[in-house]
Protein backbone atom coordinates (compact mmCIF):
# COMPACT_ATOMS: atom_id res chain seq x y z
CA UNK A 1 0.00 0.00 0.00
CA UNK A 2 2.84 2.53 0.59
CA UNK A 3 4.24 2.01 -2.54
CA UNK A 4 1.20 2.71 -4.54
CA UNK A 5 0.83 6.04 -2.34
CA UNK A 6 4.72 6.92 -3.58
CA UNK A 7 4.03 6.37 -6.83
CA UNK A 8 0.96 8.30 -7.39
CA UNK A 9 3.00 11.43 -5.24
CA UNK A 10 5.69 10.98 -7.80
CA UNK A 11 2.91 11.00 -11.19
CA UNK A 12 1.87 14.36 -9.76
CA UNK A 13 4.99 15.79 -9.02
CA UNK A 14 6.06 15.15 -12.54
CA UNK A 15 2.62 16.66 -13.72
CA UNK A 16 2.91 19.62 -11.58
CA UNK A 17 6.48 20.52 -13.18
CA UNK A 18 5.31 20.24 -16.73
CA UNK A 19 2.43 23.16 -16.04
CA UNK A 20 5.06 24.69 -13.94
CA UNK A 21 2.71 24.49 -10.45
CA UNK A 22 4.70 22.82 -8.68
CA UNK A 23 3.40 23.58 -5.24
CA UNK A 24 6.03 24.70 -2.42
CA UNK A 25 5.28 27.13 0.48
CA UNK A 26 4.52 30.73 -0.25
CA UNK A 27 5.09 30.02 -3.76
CA UNK A 28 3.49 32.44 -6.46
CA UNK A 29 0.80 30.16 -7.30
CA UNK A 30 -0.39 30.61 -3.61
CA UNK A 31 -0.69 34.12 -4.42
CA UNK A 32 -3.65 34.27 -6.56
CA UNK A 33 -4.50 32.63 -9.58
CA UNK A 34 -2.57 32.69 -13.15
CA UNK A 35 0.92 33.38 -11.32
CA UNK A 36 3.20 31.19 -11.80
CA UNK A 37 6.66 30.27 -10.20
CA UNK A 38 9.01 29.75 -13.65
CA UNK A 39 8.82 30.91 -16.75
CA UNK A 40 7.22 27.36 -18.25
CA UNK A 41 3.94 29.18 -18.02
CA UNK A 42 4.86 29.52 -21.46
CA UNK A 43 3.06 26.37 -21.21
CA UNK A 44 -0.69 27.61 -20.01
CA UNK A 45 -0.20 30.63 -21.99
CA UNK A 46 -3.30 31.09 -24.79
CA UNK A 47 -2.10 31.77 -28.58
CA UNK A 48 -1.07 35.34 -28.87
CA UNK A 49 0.34 35.29 -24.97
CA UNK A 50 3.75 34.93 -23.28
CA UNK A 51 5.05 34.52 -20.13
CA UNK A 52 6.22 37.63 -18.75
CA UNK A 53 8.08 38.80 -15.17
CA UNK A 54 6.10 40.25 -12.54
CA UNK A 55 6.77 41.53 -8.97
CA UNK A 56 4.23 40.62 -6.58
CA UNK A 57 4.54 40.97 -2.87
CA UNK A 58 8.08 41.19 -3.08
CA UNK A 59 8.69 37.98 -5.10
CA UNK A 60 9.65 37.23 -8.86
CA UNK A 61 6.50 35.55 -10.49
CA UNK A 62 4.98 34.82 -14.41
CA UNK A 63 2.20 35.31 -15.29
CA UNK A 64 0.89 34.91 -19.07
CA UNK A 65 0.84 38.37 -20.72
CA UNK A 66 -1.62 39.46 -24.30
CA UNK A 67 1.24 40.22 -27.28
CA UNK A 68 1.50 43.54 -28.57
CA UNK A 69 1.03 43.06 -32.41
CA UNK A 70 2.35 46.18 -34.16
CA UNK A 71 1.68 47.43 -37.57
CA UNK A 72 3.74 50.37 -39.67
CA UNK A 73 1.72 52.59 -41.95
CA UNK A 74 3.65 54.77 -44.43
CA UNK A 75 2.97 58.35 -43.77
CA UNK A 76 3.56 59.03 -47.38
CA UNK A 77 0.90 57.12 -48.82
CA UNK A 78 -0.80 55.38 -46.04
CA UNK A 79 0.26 51.99 -47.07
CA UNK A 80 0.77 48.95 -44.53
CA UNK A 81 4.56 48.49 -44.43
CA UNK A 82 5.92 44.78 -44.20
CA UNK A 83 8.63 44.57 -41.40
CA UNK A 84 11.46 43.77 -44.27
CA UNK A 85 10.70 46.86 -45.98
CA UNK A 86 10.93 49.59 -43.47
CA UNK A 87 13.14 52.09 -43.54
CA UNK A 88 15.22 51.83 -40.19
CA UNK A 89 16.69 55.26 -40.75
CA UNK A 90 13.32 56.64 -40.83
CA UNK A 91 11.62 58.25 -37.74
CA UNK A 92 8.25 56.07 -35.99
CA UNK A 93 5.75 56.86 -33.43
CA UNK A 94 2.81 55.41 -32.18
CA UNK A 95 -0.79 56.13 -33.14
CA UNK A 96 -3.38 57.21 -30.84
CA UNK A 97 -6.07 54.56 -32.38
CA UNK A 98 -6.11 50.59 -32.19
CA UNK A 99 -7.74 48.62 -35.28
CA UNK A 100 -10.55 46.22 -34.53
CA UNK A 101 -7.90 43.52 -34.11
CA UNK A 102 -6.33 45.19 -31.54
CA UNK A 103 -3.41 46.31 -33.59
CA UNK A 104 -1.43 49.01 -32.81
CA UNK A 105 -0.32 51.29 -35.42
CA UNK A 106 2.99 52.43 -35.63
CA UNK A 107 3.40 55.81 -38.39
CA UNK A 108 6.89 55.48 -40.59
CA UNK A 109 7.74 59.40 -41.29
CA UNK A 110 9.03 58.49 -45.08
CA UNK A 111 8.04 61.96 -46.36
CA UNK A 112 10.08 63.69 -49.08
CA UNK A 113 12.36 66.27 -47.86
CA UNK A 114 10.64 69.27 -48.14
CA UNK A 115 7.35 67.81 -46.57
CA UNK A 116 6.53 66.36 -42.79
CA UNK A 117 4.57 63.97 -41.28
CA UNK A 118 2.04 65.25 -39.15
CA UNK A 119 0.78 63.74 -36.12
CA UNK A 120 -2.50 61.86 -38.11
CA UNK A 121 0.20 60.21 -40.09
CA UNK A 122 -0.14 62.39 -43.06
CA UNK A 123 2.68 64.31 -45.03
CA UNK A 124 2.11 67.98 -45.31
CA UNK A 125 4.08 70.92 -46.36
CA UNK A 126 6.76 71.95 -44.17
CA UNK A 127 6.80 75.17 -42.81
CA UNK A 128 9.23 78.03 -44.05
CA UNK A 129 12.31 77.82 -41.27
CA UNK A 130 12.16 80.34 -38.14
CA UNK A 131 13.99 83.38 -39.16
CA UNK A 132 15.80 85.33 -36.50
CA UNK A 133 17.70 88.50 -36.35
CA UNK A 134 21.20 86.53 -36.47
CA UNK A 135 20.28 85.19 -39.82
CA UNK A 136 19.41 88.52 -41.72
CA UNK A 137 22.16 90.81 -43.29
CA UNK A 138 22.46 94.11 -43.37
CA UNK A 139 21.89 95.22 -47.51
CA UNK A 140 24.31 97.69 -47.03
CA UNK A 141 27.71 95.79 -45.13
CA UNK A 142 26.35 92.15 -44.55
CA UNK A 143 26.48 92.27 -41.26
CA UNK A 144 24.01 90.44 -39.27
CA UNK A 145 20.93 92.22 -37.20
CA UNK A 146 20.62 92.05 -33.50
CA UNK A 147 17.77 90.69 -31.49
CA UNK A 148 18.17 93.39 -28.81
CA UNK A 149 17.26 97.19 -28.53
CA UNK A 150 21.40 98.18 -27.38
CA UNK A 151 22.63 96.01 -30.74
CA UNK A 152 24.84 94.13 -28.23
CA UNK A 153 26.44 97.31 -27.25
CA UNK A 154 28.45 97.79 -31.02
CA UNK A 155 27.24 101.30 -31.19
CA UNK A 156 25.89 103.96 -29.40
CA UNK A 157 22.09 103.34 -28.60
CA UNK A 158 21.15 106.60 -30.45
CA UNK A 159 22.45 104.43 -33.29
CA UNK A 160 21.11 101.44 -32.91
CA UNK A 161 17.51 101.42 -34.97
CA UNK A 162 14.41 99.09 -35.37
CA UNK A 163 13.96 97.27 -38.47
CA UNK A 164 10.35 95.41 -39.37
CA UNK A 165 11.48 92.23 -41.11
CA UNK A 166 9.10 91.54 -43.80
CA UNK A 167 7.40 88.22 -45.00
CA UNK A 168 7.60 87.17 -40.92
CA UNK A 169 4.93 85.89 -38.98
CA UNK A 170 3.97 87.13 -36.32
CA UNK A 171 6.72 90.50 -37.57
CA UNK A 172 9.89 90.31 -36.62
CA UNK A 173 11.91 93.54 -35.52
CA UNK A 174 15.65 93.36 -35.07
CA UNK A 175 18.13 95.90 -34.76
CA UNK A 176 21.16 97.48 -36.16
CA UNK A 177 23.77 99.91 -36.07
CA UNK A 178 23.60 102.53 -38.23
CA UNK A 179 26.66 105.20 -39.95
CA UNK A 180 25.50 108.87 -38.13
CA UNK A 181 24.38 110.74 -40.40
CA UNK A 182 26.23 114.43 -40.70
CA UNK A 183 23.87 117.59 -41.37
CA UNK A 184 24.36 119.92 -44.02
CA UNK A 185 26.51 121.47 -44.67
CA UNK A 186 28.62 119.19 -43.05
CA UNK A 187 29.62 116.14 -44.27
CA UNK A 188 32.11 113.00 -42.90
CA UNK A 189 35.67 113.33 -43.32
CA UNK A 190 35.59 110.24 -46.51
CA UNK A 191 33.03 112.50 -48.42
CA UNK A 192 34.86 115.83 -47.64
CA UNK A 193 38.30 114.80 -48.78
CA UNK A 194 36.24 114.14 -51.86
CA UNK A 195 34.38 117.41 -51.87
CA UNK A 196 37.41 120.10 -51.34
CA UNK A 197 38.89 121.32 -53.93
CA UNK A 198 42.50 122.62 -54.74
CA UNK A 199 42.88 125.46 -51.95
CA UNK A 200 40.51 123.61 -49.41
CA UNK A 201 41.12 121.42 -46.25
CA UNK A 202 38.48 119.72 -44.55
CA UNK A 203 37.65 121.28 -40.96
CA UNK A 204 35.65 119.34 -38.10
CA UNK A 205 32.48 120.98 -36.96
CA UNK A 206 30.95 118.71 -34.87
CA UNK A 207 30.52 114.84 -34.15
CA UNK A 208 27.03 113.05 -34.11
CA UNK A 209 26.92 110.04 -32.65
CA UNK A 210 31.37 109.77 -32.21
CA UNK A 211 31.32 110.43 -35.69
CA UNK A 212 32.80 113.83 -36.45
CA UNK A 213 31.59 115.75 -39.42
CA UNK A 214 33.50 118.35 -41.34
CA UNK A 215 33.04 121.09 -43.83
CA UNK A 216 35.24 122.50 -46.77
CA UNK A 217 37.13 125.62 -45.66
CA UNK A 218 39.49 127.85 -47.48
CA UNK A 219 43.07 127.49 -46.40
CA UNK A 220 43.91 130.25 -43.97
CA UNK A 221 47.19 131.79 -43.10
CA UNK A 222 45.73 133.86 -40.29
CA UNK A 223 47.13 133.00 -37.15
CA UNK A 224 44.13 132.09 -34.24
CA UNK A 225 44.09 133.80 -30.71
CA UNK A 226 44.86 131.32 -28.16
CA UNK A 227 42.83 132.34 -25.37
CA UNK A 228 43.74 129.55 -22.83
CA UNK A 229 47.12 127.97 -21.46
CA UNK A 230 48.57 125.65 -23.25
CA UNK A 231 47.50 121.76 -21.77
CA UNK A 232 49.91 119.08 -21.75
CA UNK A 233 48.87 117.72 -24.96
CA UNK A 234 46.56 120.17 -26.22
CA UNK A 235 45.71 123.56 -27.42
CA UNK A 236 42.27 125.33 -26.82
CA UNK A 237 41.99 127.94 -29.58
CA UNK A 238 39.67 130.48 -30.40
CA UNK A 239 39.00 132.06 -33.57
CA UNK A 240 37.12 135.06 -33.66
CA UNK A 241 35.00 136.74 -36.49
CA UNK A 242 33.91 140.35 -35.72
CA UNK A 243 30.94 141.72 -37.46
CA UNK A 244 30.36 145.67 -37.58
CA UNK A 245 26.96 147.70 -38.69
CA UNK A 246 26.12 151.40 -38.44
CA UNK A 247 25.78 152.61 -34.97
CA UNK A 248 27.04 149.12 -33.61
CA UNK A 249 29.82 150.53 -31.57
CA UNK A 250 27.80 153.47 -29.73
CA UNK A 251 24.64 151.08 -28.91
CA UNK A 252 24.55 148.31 -26.59
CA UNK A 253 22.98 145.31 -27.65
CA UNK A 254 21.17 142.25 -26.05
CA UNK A 255 23.97 139.70 -26.25
CA UNK A 256 21.16 136.63 -25.38
CA UNK A 257 19.22 137.28 -28.24
CA UNK A 258 21.91 138.34 -30.70
CA UNK A 259 23.88 135.50 -29.70
CA UNK A 260 20.44 133.13 -29.77
CA UNK A 261 19.93 133.87 -33.17
CA UNK A 262 23.00 132.95 -34.61
CA UNK A 263 22.80 129.77 -32.61
CA UNK A 264 25.30 130.61 -30.23
CA UNK A 265 26.19 131.26 -26.37
CA UNK A 266 26.28 134.54 -25.03
CA UNK A 267 29.22 132.78 -22.42
CA UNK A 268 31.88 130.26 -22.97
CA UNK A 269 30.07 126.83 -22.69
CA UNK A 270 30.94 123.87 -20.34
CA UNK A 271 31.80 121.42 -23.41
CA UNK A 272 33.00 118.43 -21.11
CA UNK A 273 30.08 116.24 -21.81
CA UNK A 274 30.30 116.76 -25.79
CA UNK A 275 34.05 116.03 -25.56
CA UNK A 276 33.37 112.90 -23.85
CA UNK A 277 30.86 111.97 -26.07
CA UNK A 278 32.67 112.81 -28.93
CA UNK A 279 36.26 111.47 -27.70
CA UNK A 280 35.17 107.95 -25.79
CA UNK A 281 35.36 105.98 -29.26
CA UNK A 282 39.29 107.06 -29.53
CA UNK A 283 42.27 105.31 -27.92
CA UNK A 284 45.84 105.18 -28.06
CA UNK A 285 45.59 109.31 -29.24
CA UNK A 286 48.67 111.62 -28.94
CA UNK A 287 46.66 114.93 -28.53
CA UNK A 288 43.36 116.50 -29.03
CA UNK A 289 42.76 120.14 -30.43
CA UNK A 290 39.82 122.07 -29.09
CA UNK A 291 38.66 125.09 -31.16
CA UNK A 292 36.29 127.48 -30.34
CA UNK A 293 35.04 130.35 -33.16
CA UNK A 294 33.59 133.41 -31.57
CA UNK A 295 31.76 136.04 -33.26
CA UNK A 296 31.63 139.49 -31.76
CA UNK A 297 29.33 142.41 -32.32
CA UNK A 298 28.78 145.43 -30.80
CA UNK A 299 29.67 144.66 -26.79
CA UNK A 300 28.59 141.01 -27.59
CA UNK A 301 30.91 138.26 -27.56
CA UNK A 302 29.54 134.80 -29.28
CA UNK A 303 30.63 130.96 -28.38
CA UNK A 304 29.48 128.34 -30.41
CA UNK A 305 27.47 125.34 -28.51
CA UNK A 306 29.93 122.72 -29.98
CA UNK A 307 33.86 122.83 -30.08
CA UNK A 308 35.98 121.83 -33.30
CA UNK A 309 38.10 118.57 -32.30
CA UNK A 310 41.27 118.08 -34.43
CA UNK A 311 42.67 114.44 -33.27
CA UNK A 312 46.76 114.00 -33.28
CA UNK A 313 46.17 109.78 -34.19
CA UNK A 314 49.89 109.23 -33.77
CA UNK A 315 49.87 106.43 -30.87
CA UNK A 316 52.18 107.76 -27.80
CA UNK A 317 55.07 106.56 -26.70
CA UNK A 318 55.62 104.89 -22.92
CA UNK A 319 58.90 106.13 -22.79
CA UNK A 320 62.14 105.09 -20.53
CA UNK A 321 60.52 101.89 -19.40
CA UNK A 322 62.73 98.84 -18.52
CA UNK A 323 62.34 97.69 -21.97
CA UNK A 324 62.73 100.93 -23.90
CA UNK A 325 60.33 102.86 -25.33
CA UNK A 326 57.08 100.97 -26.55
CA UNK A 327 53.95 102.60 -28.29
CA UNK A 328 50.60 102.65 -27.14
CA UNK A 329 48.32 99.86 -27.19
CA UNK A 330 51.30 97.31 -27.26
CA UNK A 331 53.53 95.56 -25.06
CA UNK A 332 57.27 94.12 -24.78
CA UNK A 333 59.08 91.39 -22.53
CA UNK A 334 62.94 91.97 -22.25
CA UNK A 335 65.90 89.99 -19.89
CA UNK A 336 66.27 91.33 -16.25
CA UNK A 337 68.70 88.97 -15.30
CA UNK A 338 69.28 85.22 -15.45
CA UNK A 339 66.14 83.35 -15.92
CA UNK A 340 64.24 86.81 -15.48
CA UNK A 341 62.41 88.43 -17.83
CA UNK A 342 60.19 91.26 -17.40
CA UNK A 343 57.26 92.52 -19.06
CA UNK A 344 56.20 96.01 -19.89
CA UNK A 345 52.88 96.88 -21.51
CA UNK A 346 52.11 100.28 -22.43
CA UNK A 347 48.16 101.24 -22.23
CA UNK A 348 45.48 103.74 -22.46
CA UNK A 349 43.76 105.35 -19.94
CA UNK A 350 40.87 107.11 -21.30
CA UNK A 351 40.92 110.77 -21.47
CA UNK A 352 41.07 113.39 -18.33
CA UNK A 353 37.96 115.63 -19.77
CA UNK A 354 37.76 119.40 -18.40
CA UNK A 355 35.16 122.30 -19.47
CA UNK A 356 36.99 123.23 -22.03
CA UNK A 357 40.08 120.91 -22.78
CA UNK A 358 40.83 116.58 -23.02
CA UNK A 359 44.13 115.62 -22.01
CA UNK A 360 45.24 111.87 -22.97
CA UNK A 361 46.01 108.98 -20.26
CA UNK A 362 48.68 106.69 -20.86
CA UNK A 363 50.79 105.19 -18.93
CA UNK A 364 53.56 101.96 -18.71
CA UNK A 365 53.32 99.07 -16.26
CA UNK A 366 55.37 96.22 -16.02
CA UNK A 367 55.56 92.75 -14.25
Amino acid sequence: MLLIVSVFLLSACEENQLTGSVVNEGACIDTHEGLYDNPSCNLNCKAGQSCQSTLVEGKSCYECHDLVQTQDISCWNGAILAASTTPTNKTRFALNQTNATGIQPFCVDDCPPDMICNPTCKCVKAPPPKITCDKVKQKANGQPLFANKNCDGKCPPQLCKAYNIPGTQPALICYACVQPECPPPTMRLRDCQITCGRGYQCVPRLAVGGQACYSCDPFSDTPQEKIDTQLDSEKLTQEDTTVETSGAREQAVDCNSYCAKQSMSPSLPDYSSYLRSYLTPYSCVSSARIGIRTTSYANCKCYPNQPEVTLDRTPPICKGTPCGDVPCGQSKDCSCGERCTTHVSCDWGGWQIGAQSATPIVGSRSD
